[in-house]
C-alpha cells in the first residue's frame, strides 16, 4: 500500500477495513457493514 508515493504498512484489519470502504465509495454504510468484512464475512 503507498499513501503519496510512500509505503505504508497496513494490519490485516486496517487493509480489511480500508478494503471494505473502497468498495463502498459514495455510499453510505454502517458500523455492522463496516465490521463484516474485517470479522470475516462477505462485504
Amino acid at each position: 500500500m503507498t499513501l503519496a508515493g510512500r509505503a505504508v504498512e497496513l494490519t490485516a484489519t486496517e487493509y480489511a477495513l480500508l478494503r471494505a470502504l473502497s468498495l463502498n465509495a459514495g455510499r453510505g454504510s454502517s458500523h455492522a457493514a463496516l465490521l463484516r468484512p474485517v470479522r470475516g464475512g462477505p462485504i
